[in-house]
Formats: structure tokens, C-alpha cells, sequence
């Protein structure tokens, strides 16, 4: 590859890739690694990260903790601590109610009216 072949994949890349998304081989064009599929499958671990943890892998504004590719899992602590920090007040209430009635979890929505229990209507 010419030296404008890279500098026009390197804009390419600026232009439609977000950098806590990026693989390794996006980060840096000069070690001349393979872009192929293997990017995607790096994106969906990022995103998969994100959706468990609520926060990247990696800091977004350093290359070289993707280059790298070190990362931490949060501790139990902080994810509890999160998790309270982003449910909904309603739904926490809602959650201490049902448990305060003795109800399960995943009892919810309006009662059922006209049924024994058996599924009949009667």
C-alpha cells in the first residue's frame, strides 16, 4: 500500500468508525495488519462489554489501551453499585413492593379476573 492508499483508509476510518470501537488493526495502519471480518467480531465484544458493564473496555480516547487489548472487568461491588445507579425509581419501588407482598419478581401486570387457576373462565 501506497502512502495516500493508507492515509485515504485512515480517513475512511475517522469518518465512520467510532475509537472505543475499533480494533487493533484500525488504531494503527502502519503495522500493515488485515482488515477483515475479525473487526466486526471485535465491535460486537465491545458492544457486548458495554451492555454487561455499561461503560467500554477500553478508555475511547486511548489508542494505546487498544493496541494493547488490556482490559479490567469491574469489580462486583461497582456493578451492583451501577446497576442501582441506573434502575429506575419506579421500578426499584415497584421491585420492594412485590417483595414486600410476598410476590415474586416476575409476577407483574394487571390481575387476572374470572380464572380458578386452571386456565377456565369460570
Amino acid at each position: 500500500e501506497t502512502r495516500r492508499e493508507m492515509a485515504e483508509e485512515q480517513e475512511r476510518i475517522q469518518r465512520f468508525t467510532t475509537m472505543g470501537y475499533r480494533p487493533p488493526e484500525m488504531v494503527d495502519l502502519y503495522q500493515r495488519r488485515r482488515i477483515d471480518e475479525r473487526v466486526d467480531i471485535w465491535a460486537l465484544g465491545v458492544l457486548l462489554y458495554y451492555l454487561a458493564f455499561g461503560r467500554l473496555p477500553f478508555e475511547p480516547d486511548s489508542p494505546l489501551a487498544i493496541l494493547s487489548a488490556r482490559y479490567r472487568l469491574p469489580d462486583d461491588d461497582a456493578l451492583v453499585e451501577q446497576q442501582q445507579e441506573q434502575t429506575p425509581p419506579h421500578a426499584a419501588g415497584a421491585a420492594r413492593a412485590r417483595g414486600a407482598r410476598g410476590g415474586s419478581a416476575h409476577a407483574s401486570g394487571p390481575p387476572r379476573h374470572g380464572g380458578g387457576g386452571d386456565g377456565s373462565m369460570s
